[in-house]
């Protein structure tokens, strides 16, 4: 009788064991998952950072491209306009000799 409740108690101990062993195998495999879970969400994290950083300097690289190209703009309209303003300050020039020669001739005769 004896014998029996031992072969029963070891056979209990070891079912016991097996439970807990079972029991931190899953703990370990579920911590494990936690961190792999934890180490990619920190790599997402990483390239969405990586991302906006990229997002905001092409951004201010369009900025500074088209800051440039307004400023262009403006140098070309003021070269426009200087020319322009050359052009009527010889027309008038030209008109002013021309009246000049003419004068003295319709002056004398």
């Amino acid at each position: 009788d004896d014998s029996v409740d031992e072969v029963d108690d070891a056979t209990l101990i070891a079912a016991l064991k097996a439970k807990r062993a079972r029991r931190q195998a899953l703990k370990d495999a579920m911590k494990s998952e936690a961190e792999r879970v934890k180490q990619k969400a920190e790599e997402m994290k990483e390239a969405l950072r990586a991302a906006e950083e990229h997002k905001k300097q092409a951004e201010a690289e369009e900025k500074k491209r088209a800051e440039q190209r307004e400023q262009q703009r403006e140098e070309a309209r003021k070269k426009r306009e200087a020319e322009r303003v050359k052009a009527r300050e010889e027309a008038r020039r030209r008109r002013e000799e021309e009246e000049e020669e003419e004068a003295p001739r319709g002056g004398g005769a």
